[in-house]
């Protein structure tokens, strides 16, 4: 069921992003809905079902989005990974604490972008770094803390009680 939950949040969210969002920013900066929905994911449950919502994601991003194939899916694997290593040792005490690892996980999408960047030689990291990683950085982490709330209700409704019933 999570697979498909998934299946279905990357797909709209890989159309929400290229179409409406690509043109809602924040001095030149874009909200990644996907990228946030993978790592908070990753961060509240299994590092299996974070990959296959990076996966998911990563690949409805390389399809809808320009830039080099792959780039968005190598990124958000090291991204779900990332938030997985730190949520999973906040979540016992509040699935919210898991917000701690947003800011960690997008920096390190956005490491793995600058990289595919400065390899193809586009664009030097200094100004990139400047310009466009942090603010996106600040972005994304400041929109990542009220879309965790659907997230978690998500994550309980797919939750199976210890009685078997959900």
């Amino acid at each position: 069921m999570s697979a498909y939950v998934g299946l279905a949040i990357a797909a709209v969210g890989g159309l929400l992003q290229s179409t409406i969002l690509h043109h809602l920013g924040f001095s030149g900066v874009h909200i990644d809905i996907v990228l946030l929905s993978v790592i908070v994911w990753g961060a509240l449950r299994r590092w299996s079902e974070g990959l296959t919502w990076a996966l998911f994601g990563g690949l409805s991003l390389d399809l809808l989005t320009a830039g080099p194939f792959g780039a968005a899916t190598a990124g958000i694997l090291v991204a779900a990974t990332v938030g997985n290593a730190i949520g999973r040792h906040l979540r016992p005490t509040h699935p919210f604490f898991t917000v701690v690892a947003i800011p960690f996980a997008v920096t390190a999408f956005y490491g793995i972008g600058a990289a595919f960047s400065w390899q193809s030689g586009a664009e030097s990291l200094g100004p990139l770094s400047a310009n466009v990683i942090f603010p996106a950085i600040v972005v994304n982490s400041v929109v990542g803390v009220p879309l965790m709330v659907p997230l978690i209700w998500l994550d309980r409704l797919l939750t199976r009680s210890i009685w078997g019933t959900t």
